[in-house]
């Protein structure tokens, strides 16, 4: 099953999870990226949990829908930068 990128998702552990995933059963986020070899659907889903700091990378069989979706701007306020090709910030 592929994730929609903003569809909140639940995380529901495989048993085989490691118990730091096994940790955030029950949490719920929002889908912000997705990792996939190309033509074929994605393994794992950048996903930014309600209430927890980090951003975690988990499995998508570690995760299920719950039907619902967020907006864009939930996450992202329109705001941009620019850099030089060497990383540099421009104004």
């Amino acid at each position: 099953m592929a994730f929609e990128f903003f569809e909140v998702v639940r995380v529901e552990p495989s048993a085989e999870a490691p118990d730091e995933v096994q940790r955030l059963r029950g949490r719920v986020g929002a889908v912000l990226g997705r990792s996939a070899v190309e033509g074929q659907e994605p393994t794992s889903y950048a996903v930014d949990l309600d209430g927890v700091d980090d951003v975690w990378s988990l499995d998508a069989w570690d995760l299920v829908s719950t039907g619902q979706f967020r907006r864009r701007e939930d996450y992202y306020d329109g705001t941009s930068i620019r850099v030089s090709p060497r990383g540099e910030l421009l104004d």
